[in-house]
């Protein structure tokens, strides 16, 4: 493979050149195929390049995206205020509960102890 920047030749396997470093393969963000920098279409799944700028989306490190709706479901998830006192409370129920002897830190009662409010 010949560099697009220096001209020095490079095994095919190579991603970056031997010789000044610049990018020789660029991983198509849709499918991640290795194309050469200069390609018009993706070599793996045939999508088209939109061109020059697309040489910098495409020579960026395929990161794996979130699933559709996940930063939606973290927001939903959230405890409220209210939730987090009562949790707090419970808490505090376990710990001022007395303790059977050598039972270590957490016994079968303090369990008990969080389901029966």
């Amino acid at each position: 493979m010949i560099c697009p920047g220096c001209s020095a030749a490079n095994r095919e396997e190579r991603r970056f050149c031997k010789s000044c470093g610049a990018r020789l393969k660029a991983g198509c963000s849709r499918c991640g195929f290795e194309n050469e920098v200069d390609s018009a279409y993706c070599g793996g799944c045939g999508v088209k390049f939109a061109g020059p700028a697309n040489a910098a989306v495409n020579a960026a490190p395929r990161t794996q995206s979130q699933p559709p709706g996940t930063v939606r479901a973290a927001a939903e998830n959230r405890i409220s205020e209210q939730d987090m006192a009562e949790l707090l409370e419970s808490r505090k129920k376990v710990s001022a509960a007395p303790r059977k002897e050598g039972a270590g830190p957490f016994g079968q009662d303090d369990i008990d102890a969080l389901f029966s409010s």
